[in-house]
Protein backbone atom coordinates (compact mmCIF):
# COMPACT_ATOMS: atom_id res chain seq x y z
CA UNK A 1 0.00 0.00 0.00
CA UNK A 2 2.97 2.76 0.89
CA UNK A 3 4.72 1.58 -1.80
CA UNK A 4 1.81 2.59 -4.45
CA UNK A 5 0.74 5.60 -2.47
CA UNK A 6 4.73 6.46 -2.99
CA UNK A 7 5.18 5.14 -6.49
CA UNK A 8 3.59 8.22 -8.75
CA UNK A 9 5.52 9.60 -11.83
CA UNK A 10 8.78 11.20 -11.11
CA UNK A 11 8.80 10.02 -7.44
CA UNK A 12 11.85 7.13 -6.57
CA UNK A 13 10.81 5.42 -3.41
CA UNK A 14 14.37 3.67 -2.76
CA UNK A 15 16.09 4.84 0.22
CA UNK A 16 18.93 7.24 0.20
CA UNK A 17 21.30 7.34 3.05
CA UNK A 18 22.37 10.40 2.52
CA UNK A 19 19.09 12.62 2.74
CA UNK A 20 18.73 12.38 6.59
CA UNK A 21 21.14 12.91 9.24
CA UNK A 22 21.62 11.36 12.83
CA UNK A 23 18.61 13.42 13.93
CA UNK A 24 16.41 12.47 11.29
CA UNK A 25 15.37 8.76 9.59
CA UNK A 26 15.80 7.95 6.23
CA UNK A 27 13.56 9.45 4.07
CA UNK A 28 12.84 8.50 0.68
CA UNK A 29 14.07 10.46 -2.17
CA UNK A 30 11.56 12.33 -3.93
CA UNK A 31 12.02 14.07 -7.32
CA UNK A 32 10.11 17.77 -7.44
CA UNK A 33 8.03 18.85 -10.23
CA UNK A 34 9.28 22.13 -10.92
CA UNK A 35 5.82 23.69 -9.41
CA UNK A 36 6.04 21.51 -6.47
CA UNK A 37 9.52 22.99 -5.95
CA UNK A 38 8.49 26.26 -6.86
CA UNK A 39 5.42 25.70 -4.22
CA UNK A 40 8.14 24.83 -1.17
CA UNK A 41 10.11 27.99 -1.76
CA UNK A 42 7.18 30.17 -1.92
CA UNK A 43 5.87 28.48 1.19
CA UNK A 44 9.47 28.87 3.10
CA UNK A 45 10.06 32.47 2.13
CA UNK A 46 6.52 33.56 3.32
CA UNK A 47 7.24 32.33 6.39
CA UNK A 48 10.33 33.91 6.46
CA UNK A 49 8.92 36.91 5.69
CA UNK A 50 6.44 37.00 8.67
CA UNK A 51 8.76 35.58 11.09
CA UNK A 52 10.94 38.49 10.41
CA UNK A 53 8.23 40.91 10.22
CA UNK A 54 8.35 41.61 7.10
CA UNK A 55 4.56 40.49 5.86
CA UNK A 56 1.71 42.60 6.96
CA UNK A 57 -1.88 41.11 5.53
CA UNK A 58 -5.09 42.57 6.09
CA UNK A 59 -7.37 41.60 9.20
CA UNK A 60 -3.79 39.25 10.53
CA UNK A 61 -1.35 40.82 13.87
CA UNK A 62 1.78 40.90 12.33
CA UNK A 63 3.19 39.54 15.84
CA UNK A 64 1.01 36.39 15.73
CA UNK A 65 2.34 35.72 12.42
CA UNK A 66 5.67 36.08 13.49
CA UNK A 67 5.14 33.70 16.27
CA UNK A 68 2.97 31.29 14.09
CA UNK A 69 6.11 31.06 11.93
CA UNK A 70 8.79 30.47 14.70
CA UNK A 71 6.80 28.16 15.69
CA UNK A 72 6.65 26.10 12.46
CA UNK A 73 10.57 26.63 11.72
CA UNK A 74 11.26 25.09 15.01
CA UNK A 75 8.87 22.30 15.25
CA UNK A 76 10.88 18.63 14.53
CA UNK A 77 7.84 17.37 12.06
CA UNK A 78 8.81 14.84 9.56
CA UNK A 79 5.21 13.62 9.01
CA UNK A 80 3.68 16.54 7.42
CA UNK A 81 4.74 16.76 3.77
CA UNK A 82 5.00 20.58 4.47
CA UNK A 83 6.45 20.89 7.08
CA UNK A 84 10.03 23.01 7.69
CA UNK A 85 11.99 19.85 8.18
CA UNK A 86 10.50 18.28 4.85
CA UNK A 87 10.50 21.38 2.96
CA UNK A 88 13.73 21.96 3.35
CA UNK A 89 15.40 18.66 2.59
CA UNK A 90 13.17 18.88 -0.52
CA UNK A 91 14.80 21.73 -1.18
CA UNK A 92 18.19 20.32 -0.86
CA UNK A 93 18.99 22.49 2.55
CA UNK A 94 20.07 21.09 5.66
CA UNK A 95 16.87 21.99 7.79
CA UNK A 96 19.01 22.60 11.19
CA UNK A 97 21.56 25.12 9.59
CA UNK A 98 18.77 26.29 7.59
CA UNK A 99 17.19 27.23 11.31
CA UNK A 100 19.86 28.53 12.91
CA UNK A 101 20.48 31.03 9.84
CA UNK A 102 16.80 32.38 9.39
CA UNK A 103 16.50 32.45 13.33
CA UNK A 104 19.41 34.30 13.39
CA UNK A 105 17.98 36.77 11.02
CA UNK A 106 15.91 38.44 13.46
CA UNK A 107 18.62 40.81 14.39
CA UNK A 108 20.04 41.96 10.90
CA UNK A 109 19.39 45.14 8.94
CA UNK A 110 16.20 45.14 7.80
CA UNK A 111 17.79 46.60 4.50
CA UNK A 112 20.34 43.15 4.12
CA UNK A 113 16.83 40.92 5.21
CA UNK A 114 15.72 40.70 1.57
CA UNK A 115 19.22 39.69 0.03
CA UNK A 116 19.42 37.11 2.52
CA UNK A 117 16.36 35.69 1.40
CA UNK A 118 17.14 36.01 -2.30
CA UNK A 119 20.41 34.31 -1.80
CA UNK A 120 18.08 31.13 -0.04
CA UNK A 121 16.16 31.28 -2.53
CA UNK A 122 18.69 31.02 -5.34
CA UNK A 123 20.75 28.38 -3.22
CA UNK A 124 17.16 26.20 -2.96
CA UNK A 125 16.52 26.62 -6.80
CA UNK A 126 20.24 25.44 -7.47
CA UNK A 127 19.77 22.36 -5.58
CA UNK A 128 16.55 21.55 -7.64
CA UNK A 129 18.49 21.82 -10.60
CA UNK A 130 21.56 19.82 -10.02
CA UNK A 131 19.14 16.90 -9.19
Amino acid sequence: MVKALLSFEGTDISTNSDFGNKHSPPRPAVTLYPGERALMIAVLEDAIRCYLGLVHYDRTNPEILARQAEYWMRLEDWESPFSFNNICESLGLQHGDTRATILAWRDVDPEQLEARIRSLHTEASANGKAA
